[in-house]
């Protein structure tokens, strides 16, 4: 008689071998209890497995190139998210600078403060780290792109403002 309890002997071999994180055949034919089902693993296809272990093509080398921080950021806004924070927050402000990479996260309660938020951030950059913002880089959210107080904001500073194409991060 095995040494296999009848509930773990009743569990396909299938089973198991998702439970345990789509374990290979052969570590899977190393579980004690699991070895009675040894002649099934032959046959076994997983459709997962394969597909899990592709790897993704590398993105395509940039072709902007930026020399020193705050040349150019890129900014984002997003939501409303389903559950507010505390304070009422449903809106987020990303700045992401081209250069470091750094990332600013901003909170607020309506896409309307993205204007004010970023118009602080420039003044930060000013003062902080004695830096001009070249170009304000978003997608095509009505609060940059057909804003008349953003757009006059940027030109006053003689900021360059684009726009990503649609559908794309």
């Amino acid at each position: 008689m095995n040494n296999c309890h009848k509930a773990v002997c009743a569990v396909p071999f299938d089973v198991w071998h998702r439970r345990l994180g789509h374990i290979s055949n052969g570590k899977l034919s190393l579980v004690h209890d699991l070895s009675i089902v040894s002649n099934k693993m032959r046959h076994f296809v997983c459709d997962i497995c394969p597909q899990a272990k592709k790897h993704r093509l590398p993105f395509p080398v940039s072709s902007i190139f930026t020399t020193k921080a705050f040349e150019l950021i890129h900014v984002d806004t997003w939501g409303p998210y389903h559950t507010k924070t505390y304070s009422g927050h449903r809106y987020f402000l990303a700045i992401v600078d081209d250069f470091t990479r750094a990332t600013w996260t901003h909170l607020m309660v309506t896409k309307d403060e993205a204007i004010s938020i970023l118009k602080s951030f420039v003044t930060m950059t000013k003062t902080q780290v004695n830096a001009h913002i070249k170009i304000i880089r978003s997608d095509n959210a009505l609060e940059f792109s057909k804003s008349g107080e953003a757009l006059n904001f940027f030109n006053e500073h003689g900021m360059i403002h684009q726009t990503s194409c649609v559908q794309t991060p």
